[in-house]
């Protein structure tokens, strides 16, 4: 009786071992391939902010903010932007293949300029935090537009991630008031 009871506490065991393992390969697969929790979650803004005028020329600030929505640290290399530009009298060029025929911002301010200086460690974001980081710069009187493009690659991969946006300065210089919000009643 008692050889009996052992072997059926060892069959028992091995068992709930094997669901055990189970259950953990198919939580695996669940979290790192179905909700590919293994790659990153950066979601990457732009923003410029109009400072003032000074000599004739207009002092803004470049924003981009980071934040890591993911649940791991995420480490990102070459952060760079470029900053472009549309003059006022400028005439509309569409024609350039290389950039899917958009409109072409003949003026590259800055080509390439790293956001962080080139000293300081690699740049990371831990998980579920949020960065912003600014550039101080002046642009001619001229300006009309002004379009920041930036990218940054994640470490030993080609993968690289890409934001865009194009702004109009007369708008930064003199941001249109919001909407009132409109009340709904029940009368």
């Amino acid at each position: 009786m008692a050889e009996a009871l052992k072997n059926w506490s060892e069959i028992i065991k091995n068992t709930l071992e094997g669901i055990a393992v189970l259950g953990a390969a198919l939580w695996t697969i669940y979290r790192f391939g179905i909700f590919r929790e293994r790659y990153a979650k950066i979601e990457f803004n732009l923003d410029c902010r109009y400072i003032g005028m000074v000599n004739g020329s207009h002092v803004i600030e470049l924003i981009a903010i980071l934040e890591n929505k993911g649940m791991a640290r995420q480490y990102i290399k070459k952060w760079t932007f470029d900053l472009l530009l549309f003059k006022e009298g400028e005439n509309i060029d569409e024609s350039e293949k290389s950039i899917n025929f958009q409109v072409k911002f003949s003026d590259k301010k800055i080509s390439a300029r790293s956001w962080v200086p080139t000293t300081w460690y690699t740049i990371f974001l831990d998980a579920n935090t949020k960065q912003t980081y600014t550039y101080i710069t002046a642009i001619p009187e001229k300006t009309k537009f002004i379009s920041l493009y930036s990218k940054f690659l994640y470490p030993d991969t080609k993968d690289f991630h890409a934001a865009q946006k194009t702004f109009e300065l007369k708008a930064l210089i003199t941001p249109t008031p919001s909407a009132p919000t409109k009340v709904l009643s029940d009368v």
